[in-house]
């Protein structure tokens, strides 16, 4: 069986279940719509209460990146809108609240599942994880209890969610396996980091394990093998044992100088998506950022993010790492990164097509914003600007002319930045790699993507 592995690791043990309670929500007419109002509000409070506890839980468990996830969650339940919308069906529909909960909760996971990014279409998860967190208030039902294991297991059910996590005691979890989840997912985020081997998205997983039958998880292919046999299990113990090694020697080298046998000095610089992913380059001797990919803020945002919002986003990473450079890449949608509030056309191949440095050419106004943001953030610490998807000459100098002309802007309101920010380019298609020494005398410098 193959599911998606979202947690790199080898698990082997036995499996315990848990089945989730299914709810059926029906519809009800209440007599007191003021009194199913106050029950409701009840239930946010006490959802609320939980969520701060599932916060504390993971900062002092896990970190402050995953708790951060529990920090949106109470954000939500506070949002007028979506509690709003639940309030009006209760009042004008006379409804129970159960059941308006589900009904909003239902449209904005249809929402979200509707999306063509896979990021924002994990956030559906979030959306089921806090209205069932409210209904089973609601109901007084109980909810898994993870923290009740009486020996060391992998965890099996049809879907984790990020609560769930919240709950695993690492000491006893050899491994998690679900139906349904995927490597975007916020439960597989907090199993990354707990370094739990996990595979999610394995479909017929409950109808084929039970409790209590041997099983390995291979959390790098996705891979599950039940009651395997003897010589499966042998060889799989053997690569447990290489990639508990292979951990070893990672600490080991911790906070050694970067450098090659023959004696030259690397920069190691690590990927980020935003300041949450700082703790783990810090943690791991990170001594750059090699690409601050900027899309995901504009991902994660219902509108194109201002110039204050963006500014105060980079800022933190570049004051994070306190003088080692960050490069930061100009907006990269298009392809498979689209924004539901930018309209982009539909291409045969949008790869290569309108994304990127060419969309941010034709619509100079989001690009200058950015660009101003980028630069303000430069006074407070060591960033480079990087362009992505230049493929000719002419794209790379007029992206140049628009940075120059930004520049002249910031002086003239008399804001600071670093004059000598360096700007470079990505290498990522075939052109711009035949044509290097070109671009060589017009760049600071390449990433090769």
């Amino acid at each position: 069986m193959r599911g998606i592995g979202v947690s790199p690791g080898i698990a082997i043990g036995k499996a315990v279940i848990h089945w989730k309670e299914q709810i059926d929500i029906v519809r009800e007419y209440v007599d007191e719509p003021e009194r199913e109002l106050r029950r409701f509000r009840t239930a946010l409070e006490f959802a609320g209460d939980q969520i701060r506890e599932s916060y504390s839980r993971v900062l002092q468990n896990v970190g402050p990146n995953e708790a951060a996830i529990f920090e949106a969650h109470g954000l939500m339940l506070q949002d007028p809108d979506f509690t709003g919308r639940i309030e009006r069906l209760i009042l004008d529909e006379s409804a129970n609240a159960e059941w308006a909960v589900k009904q909003v909760s239902d449209n904005l996971v249809q929402i979200f599942e509707n999306m063509d990014n896979d990021y924002m279409k994990a956030r559906s998860d979030d959306v089921r994880d806090i209205s069932e967190r409210v209904i089973k208030l609601l109901l007084q039902a109980g909810g898994m209890d993870f923290t009740q294991l009486q020996e060391k297991a992998i965890l099996v059910t049809r879907d984790f969610t990020a609560s769930d996590m919240s709950q695993i005691q690492r000491e006893m979890t050899l491994g998690v396996a679900s139906e349904v989840g995927g490597r975007t997912s916020h439960a597989a985020i907090i199993a990354r980091t707990m370094q739990i081997p996990s595979v999610m998205g394995a479909h017929g997983l409950l109808s084929t394990v039970g409790n209590g039958d041997l099983l390995i998880l291979d959390g790098e292919t996705g891979e599950i093998f039940v009651n395997p046999d003897e010589e499966t299990l042998a060889r799989y113990k053997e690569k447990q044992e290489r990639y508990e090694c292979f951990l070893g020697r990672l600490s080991e080298i911790r906070g050694k100088e970067t450098v090659t046998l023959d004696g030259v000095k690397v920069e190691l610089g690590a990927n980020v998506g935003s300041s949450r992913d700082l703790d783990e380059v810090l943690k791991n001797d990170g001594e750059a950022v090699g690409l601050y990919r900027t899309e995901f803020l504009y991902l994660e945002s219902p509108m194109l993010p201002t110039e204050d919002e963006q500014f105060e986003a980079y800022k933190s990473v570049v004051e994070g790492m306190d003088g080692r450079p960050v490069v930061i890449r100009t907006l990269d949608i298009g392809g498979d990164k689209k924004l539901d509030y930018l309209s982009i056309p539909e291409e045969e191949n949008p790869f290569l097509g309108y994304r990127a440095i060419r969309l941010c050419l034709d619509r100079q106004e989001i690009f200058k914003v950015q660009l101003r943001a980028i630069l303000r953030s430069s006074a407070y610490g060591n960033v480079r600007i990087l362009f992505p998807m230049i493929s000719c000459l002419e794209e790379l100098r007029e992206a140049k002319v628009i940075l120059e002309n930004t520049k002249d802007d910031l002086r003239q309101r008399k804001i600071p930045f670093d004059e000598g920010v360096l700007a470079g380019i990505m290498v990522e298609v075939p052109s711009t790699a035949v044509l290097s020494d070109h671009f060589a005398k017009e760049s600071d410098f390449f990433s090769i993507g």
